[in-house]
C-alpha cells in the first residue's frame, strides 16, 4: 500500500501543473481529491505498520503545529460563531442595505476562505507524504528525478510554443503575459517559480554525481570539464534548457528567488564537501 501511495504521490505531482498550473477551481479540486486519495493510501499502510511514520513528533512538531495554527486561524475566519467585533463591517452595512440579519464573519467571503483552506491542506499533505514516503535514498532519488523530468518536459514544451510563435496555453488562447512564456501555466512567476525549482534540483543532483565520481588528488581544469560532460552530460543539458526557459519567462520575481535558492545550495554543497553537514541541514532544505 504504501508503494502505491508512492507512486500515487509522483504522478500527481507530475501531472499537476498540467491543467494551468492546477490554479483554477476544476484543477485544483482534483488535485486535492486526488492527494487526499493518496493520503488515505498512506494512512491504511500506517494502521498495518506503524514505522512507516518516518519521522518521530519530537523532529517535526513545531513546524507542524505552525501550519496547524494557521489552519485554524483560516478556518476561524469563515465561521459565524466568532465574536461580532471581529466580523467584517461589511456584514452589517448589507444586513441593514436587505433588512434582514446576516450570518456574518472575519472574511468577507468565507467560502473563498474554505477554498483556500482546501488548497492549503492539499499543499500540505504533498509535503508530510514527500516526507515519509521519500525517506529512503532510493525513493528519495526518484522523487528528484520526477521534479525534474515533468520541469524539463513542461519547459520544452514552453520553449517549443514559444518559438512557433503561438499564443496559446493548452488548447486555450492566452488572455495574459503575452509577451512571455508561460507553458501551461497562467501566471508566469508560477512557472518560473516551479522551473527554478526543477533547475535547482537538476544543479544538486549534478553536484551529487560529481562529487561521487570525484578522483583522489588534484585534477586539471580540462580534466574537470571531461568528467563534467562524461558523468553528468544529460544533466547539464537539462539544466541549460531550464536556465533558457527561466530566461524566457521574463520573471524578475521568478528570477531573484533563484539566486538565494542557488546561494543556498551553494552553502550546502560547502559544507557537505567540508563533512560538517548534519540533519538539520537537511531540514532546511541543504
Amino acid at each position: 500500500m504504501a508503494a502505491i501511495a508512492f507512486w500515487g504521490l509522483i504522478v500527481i505531482v507530475a501531472l499537476a501543473p498540467f491543467p494551468l498550473g492546477s490554479n483554477r477551481p476544476g484543477p485544483w479540486s482534483a488535485l486535492a481529491i486526488g492527494v487526499g486519495l493518496v493520503l488515505i493510501g498512506w494512512a491504511a499502510a500506517v494502521l498495518r505498520d506503524s514505522r512507516r511514520v518516518a519521522l518521530p513528533w519530537a523532529l517535526h512538531w513545531p513546524a507542524t503545529a505552525g501550519f496547524a495554527a494557521v489552519l485554524a486561524w483560516l478556518y476561524l475566519q469563515t465561521v459565524p460563531w466568532t465574536p461580532a467585533a471581529w466580523h467584517n463591517p461589511l456584514w452589517s452595512e448589507a444586513a441593514s442595505a436587505l433588512g434582514e440579519p446576516l450570518r456574518g464573519a472575519v472574511s468577507l467571503s468565507p467560502s473563498d476562505g474554505v477554498t483556500a483552506m482546501m488548497r492549503l491542506i492539499t499543499y500540505g499533505a504533498v509535503f508530510w507524504l514527500a516526507m515519509n514516503l521519500g525517506i529512503s535514498r532510493r525513493r528519495a532519488a526518484i522523487a528528484l528525478w520526477s521534479v525534474v523530468s515533468a520541469g524539463t518536459v513542461y519547459a520544452a514544451y514552453g520553449i517549443a510554443v514559444e518559438f512557433a510563435g503561438n499564443q496559446t496555453i493548452l488548447w486555450y488562447q492566452k488572455w495574459a503575459y503575452f509577451d512571455s512564456m508561460t507553458s501551461t501555466f497562467v501566471n508566469r512567476n508560477n512557472f518560473a517559480s516551479y522551473t527554478g525549482m526543477a533547475l535547482l534540483i537538476a544543479v544538486a543532483l549534478l553536484s551529487q554525481k560529481l562529487r561521487d565520481s570525484r578522483q583522489e588528488g588534484e585534477e586539471s581544469l580540462a580534466e574537470t570539464l571531461d568528467r563534467t560532460l562524461r558523468i553528468g552530460g544529460f544533466l547539464f543539458v537539462i539544466i541549460l534548457l531550464l536556465g533558457s526557459a527561466i530566461l524566457l519567462i521574463h520573471s524578475r520575481g521568478g528570477l531573484f528567488a533563484l539566486i538565494p535558492g542557488i546561494a543556498v545550495l551553494a552553502y550546502g554543497s560547502s559544507r557537505r564537501a567540508d563533512g560538517a553537514g548534519t540533519s538539520r541541514h537537511v531540514v532546511f532544505g541543504i
